[in-house]
């Protein structure tokens, strides 16, 4: 049923006045008129833009910070679509080129006449497909009309649904990091060379250990330019560890007979620290002790973790319809005449490994 704009303008002030209304009057005034037009209008089907405002306003407002540390991407349709992650080689640039000695990843000398070497290019594809997400308000339009219209329902209900679909943000870009058991053997495993040997709980000797992993790991046979800073992403049992780890000023180390003092060797070597209570909540205890660093947003030639959204729908949308074809006064026989839902579109992917690394903290 198409939303008629001034209807729902009209039904939009109506539920203001009868929640917010100074006058008592005035409330109770808009609480009756509300209550007659359940059974006698489309009140519920205009009510609806109000509700997306509402719930916007909730999904907005919910602590996240998996935009800090993942990307997105943004897909035409439902359907699987190929995605392509481009790579750019050295294969075909000689050492030295025109007298001239070439490091790779730059660009190589060109002398006068001389020619230009071929930059090489390597497409991976990946197929994305959008997954649907959403649950039906258990809300009765009817019931509101007949047990008292407490319409501070409606805005309560509709600010939950807007704080879970933040919330499947967040769990989709985790569900990258961990699965039910642990972590996410299928993005961190050793064919994609991020995971650290060993897998050392955190610590400061762990993240050294990771660091000089990092700047010496070679992907296709060659090492690629690494960012200076690293990501950190922690689970919250390992907030608090984290936290000190970065505010150590000085590490003494006993070598022998001899004890060295040195500054936090690794502090300057993360960018942020990032507390992400998704892991917890996916792989529970088998979370606790894993860790991650990953490469900052736009510090790689290629992404790492993304969650794709539909092109021009990246915000949850509630919806109010009719359900039935007899009058709003006779309603439905098995349930209400209209049916509230919300849907949101989303879902993660890992696209490259490249500058990521991780450890279970099993230690083994």
């Amino acid at each position: 049923m198409a939303i008629n704009a001034r209807e729902a303008y009209k039904a939009g002030i109506l539920l203001h006045k009868a929640l917010h209304a100074d006058d008592i009057r005035v409330r109770n005034s808009a609480r009756k008129d509300l209550s007659e037009a359940i059974s006698t209008s489309d009140l519920p089907v205009n009510l609806g833009p109000t509700m997306n405002k509402i719930m916007q306003g909730e999904y907005q407002q919910v602590p996240s910070n998996w935009r800090e540390w993942a990307d997105t991407l943004e897909t035409p349709d439902f359907e699987t679509v190929p995605y392509f992650s481009f790579d750019f080689t050295d294969d075909n640039i000689p050492v030295r080129k025109d007298g001239k000695g070439y490091v790779a990843q730059g660009l190589p000398a060109v002398g006068e006449l001389g020619e230009y070497p071929i930059l090489g290019l390597k497409a991976e594809q990946f197929k994305l497909k959008l997954a649907k997400a959403g649950v039906q308000i258990p809300l009765s339009w009817e019931t509101l009309k007949r047990y008292g219209a407490d319409w501070g329902l409606i805005p309560r209900i509709t600010k939950e649904l807007g704080r879970r679909a933040a919330n499947q943000e967040s769990i989709e870009a985790a569900l990258q990091l961990v699965q039910p058991t642990g972590l996410n053997t299928t993005n961190f495993k050793a064919a994609n060379k991020n995971v650290l040997a060993g897998n050392p709980e955190l610590s400061i000797e762990a993240l050294e250990k990771a660091f000089a992993q990092l700047a010496t790991t070679k992907y296709n046979g060659r090492r690629i330019i690494m960012p200076t800073k690293f990501n950190l992403i922690v689970p919250p049992a390992l907030a608090s560890r984290a936290e000190q780890i970065m505010k150590v000023v000085e590490i003494r180390r006993q070598n022998g007979t001899e004890t060295q003092v040195m500054g936090n060797t690794v502090s300057g070597k993360v960018a942020n620290v990032f507390e992400v209570p998704e892991l917890a909540l996916i792989a529970g205890d088998y979370a606790d002790k894993c860790w991650f660093l990953l490469p900052p947003k736009n510090s790689m030639p290629r992404k790492n973790i993304v969650n794709v959204f539909l092109e021009g729908e990246t915000a949850p949308k509630i919806f109010v319809e009719k359900t039935t074809n007899s009058s709003e006064l006779d309603g439905s026989f098995d349930n209400d005449a209209y049916r509230t839902k919300i849907r949101h579109l989303v879902k993660s992917a890992f696209i490259a490994p490249e500058g990521t690394l991780a450890s279970s903290g099993a230690g083994a």
